[in-house]
């Protein structure tokens, strides 16, 4: 009777945060079976997410798939073997990961006594690898971070009744519906994989083509950054008209630098270091950055500085500049001109 388990070969992902926890669990299974993950980066058009910042006048980022992660995961000969609830969590971790199957599982981290953060303070959706077991120990081997906010998955172990806790803690906190997988163990078969990796040559063309394909969100989130800006100057003079949702605006601006360095992360995949887009992609981040600090600085203090505000606007304002000029940077080689006019009639492409 086997009594302790580990898969070799599994290692924490900290490269970037990627649209969710989800992906920080599942792209060391894809490096595990040795396949690519700018796969699924490069999936997604990433643009500022017009439909929130028009309904609710908060900065955001959108993710656009062109095919659902499913069918590259297909292609890459990963499979899913999917539960909606396990009703024998250690019993089916054991038998999966006896026979070299990776688990994902959705847990509620207030229940994490391994988690200072979130322990009996905070209940969330989060997802956890779990890679390994010792029963004399009663603990799971699991791919962890340390703080919500931050890249610091490391490998760590939880105990068989913690991890029961925070797995039924997710089901009564958030009763997900019966389409809903909680419960994910992963397979390789290379027979059914059909990609071929390698990201160099003509992929760049093929990746910057599908992005001048798909301009039109492009064109429309850019266009509502323009608006949110312009409501920004308009509360220069006027504080109280300040979204009072420090929150929401916060994490708006973290997922937009988490989108910005997804971005900048898949382009290097294919452009010398200091390339032009590169580079330009860089103050971008650095832009952001500032806005986001100095943002935060606001809120926390709860003084209202006009000339840090000013500063902001300014900086947004370059930002708005920023993009255009890498937006055709980009399809400038390929000799892409799409006709990116927003609705302030200045041109994109």
């Amino acid at each position: 009777m086997v009594t302790q388990k580990q898969i070799a070969g599994i290692e924490p992902f900290n490269d970037l945060f990627y649209k969710s926890c989800f992906f920080n669990s599942y792209f060391p299974i894809v490096r595990h079976y040795g396949k690519e993950i700018h796969h699924y980066l490069l999936n997604d058009l990433i643009v500022y997410d017009a439909g929130k910042m028009k309904r609710e006048g908060l900065p955001d980022m959108a993710y656009i798939p062109v095919v659902e992660p499913e069918r590259i995961m297909e292609g890459q000969g990963i499979q899913a073997l999917r539960k909606s609830k396990s009703d024998d969590l250690v019993g089916d971790l054991k038998t999966d990961l006896q026979a070299d199957r990776p688990v994902i599982i959705w847990v509620d981290p207030y229940f994490e006594a391994i988690r200072d953060d979130t322990y009996r303070k905070h209940h969330g959706r989060h997802s956890l690898l779990i890679y390994g077991f010792d029963d004399p120990g009663e603990t799971f081997f699991i791919v962890e971070h340390r703080h919500r906010d931050n890249l610091s998955y490391e490998k760590q172990t939880i105990r068989y009744k913690e991890l029961i806790d925070a797995y039924e803690g997710y089901h009564d906190s958030f009763r997900p519906g019966s389409d809903f997988s909680s419960y994910t163990a992963f397979d390789y078969d290379s027979l059914c994989g059909s990609e071929t990796d390698g990201f160099q040559g003509k992929r760049l063309e093929d990746f910057v083509r599908k992005m001048g394909e798909n301009y039109g969100p492009i064109a429309e989130g850019l266009d509502q950054l323009k608006v949110y800006i312009r409501s920004l100057e308009g509360a220069a003079t006027a504080p109280e008209r300040l979204s009072s949702d420090h929150e929401a605006v916060l994490k708006g601006l973290n997922r937009i630098l988490n989108a910005k360095q997804v971005d900048r992360y898949r382009l290097a995949a294919f452009m010398e270091a200091g390339s032009s887009p590169l580079r330009l992609m860089d103050t971008i981040i650095e832009h952001w950055t500032f806005v986001r600090r100095t943002t935060a600085k606001q809120f926390f203090s709860g003084i209202f500085r006009p000339d840090a505000f000013a500063e902001t606007i300014r900086k947004l304002n370059e930002l708005y500049r920023l993009e255009q000029e890498f937006w055709r940077l980009l399809f400038q080689p390929f000799g892409l001109r799409p006709d990116m006019k927003t609705s302030e009639g200045e041109n994109i492409g």
